[in-house]
């Protein structure tokens, strides 16, 4: 087992009026997604203190879900998230098992009785990135390297997209897939094709790593990350990114879990609800772009950020449920497709470990923590 720490209760004084669990389909070491839901798990229990008891487990298969989902309900758990779309049929599955138990997928593809699907309109900060990058590109070439053709990456071009074409209407948005969330080489690889095929001098990325803008870097263009702050790998031509606050919407469904009004359904908050935004602006982005995105990032805030970024495409008038759900297509006309490039998701994990708040858990045995 990895050694990991979560929380800091001494399980043996807990007496939590609400016990929730993750499964996690990466490591909590990533620098990506699933650090972003670790560190969204951490700042929920700084928040609800004795209140909260948390487990979780982390690069869980698919295949596995049911039972270590339908465990946690069975061990008495409140509210299970699971932070990937491959989990909810597998989800969905425990759910049925155990009704009296709220489930939540986080970018699921469906809900059910008791089974929600929560998300965050990350589109809207990646709306910014992508006005910073149609900015500062010379070539008018910026290059995307995406993961899996799943809605919620898809409508993250689209936003992305959707913001260089607004300032710059001649830039092109070349995409080239990956067809993995979490692979650093091929990340990599397809990054640094990027800019010896289409002569960009802006690279963004939908992947879990820093590689892409580790490559950047190395390339001397700008780079932008995703999930986390990545400015530490993107040296002097680090753009921004957007980043995640998932405490945002674990604190929210676990309240609702609380104060027994949870229900099933989708939870998909904006920037203006703090779950998604743009990192720090890196150390050599011009005084006019950084302040050109600040505008702009104003007008998100306090207009209709959904009507800004959408504005003349077909999600203009598309419902929370279906922008969630059922965004299939790339609609920007600035998006520049790499031909038959995607492929039918594959994940591909190790065995799920679970860990208690407060515990370190080792291959051999456990040390228990004292409060922090």
């Amino acid at each position: 087992m990895i050694a990991s720490t979560v929380g800091q209760l001494d399980i043996d004084s807990l007496d939590a009026t609400v016990r929730a669990a993750w499964i996690y389909d990466g490591r909590t070491d990533d620098l990506g997604w699933t650090s972003a839901h670790h560190r969204g798990l951490r700042e929920t229990v700084d928040e609800f203190g004795e209140d909260l008891e948390t487990e979780y487990v982390e690069t869980a298969d698919p295949a596995d879900v049911d039972g270590l989902a339908s465990g946690f309900a069975a061990d008495g758990f409140d509210i299970v998230f699971g932070t990937t779309s491959d989990f909810t049929e597998p989800m969905e599955r425990a759910s049925e098992a155990y009704p009296d138990v709220a489930f939540e997928v986080a970018s699921g593809t469906y809900t059910a009785d008791n089974l929600g699907a929560y998300y965050g309109k990350i589109y809207q900060a990646r709306y910014l990135v992508g006005y910073a990058a149609g900015l500062v590109t010379e070539t008018d070439g910026v290059g995307y390297v995406a993961s899996n053709p799943v809605s919620t990456v898809l409508q993250d071009i689209n936003g992305f997209a959707a913001g260089v074409r607004d300032v710059n209407p001649d830039a092109t948005v070349h995409l080239h897939w990956t067809n993995e969330w979490f692979d650093p080489p091929a990340e990599r690889d397809t990054a640094q094709a990027l800019v010896d095929d289409e002569n960009v001098d802006v690279l963004a990325q939908h992947q879990d790593s820093p590689a892409v803008v580790e490559t950047a870097n190395e390339n001397s263009i700008w780079g932008s990350g995703f999930n986390t702050d990545m400015s530490g790998f993107g040296g002097e031509t680090y753009l921004t990114s957007p980043v995640w606050d998932w405490s945002v919407v674990y604190a929210d469904r676990i309240e609702a879990v609380r104060d027994g009004t949870w229900k099933a359904g989708v939870t998909f908050p904006g920037i203006a609800d703090g779950v998604g935004d743009i990192s720090t602006f890196g150390p050599n982005v011009p005084d006019d772009v950084a302040g050109a995105v600040i505008d702009r990032r104003e007008d998100l805030l306090t207009g209709d950020a959904d009507e800004i970024v959408w504005r003349g495409t077909p999600f203009e008038n598309w419902s929370d449920t279906a922008l969630m759900f059922d965004v299939d297509t790339l609609e920007i006309d600035n998006i520049d497709e790499r031909d038959s490039a995607r492929v039918a998701t594959v994940s591909h994990h190790t065995p799920g470990r679970r860990h208690r708040s407060g515990q370190e858990c080792r291959s051999r045995g456990s040390r228990r923590l004292q409060n922090r």
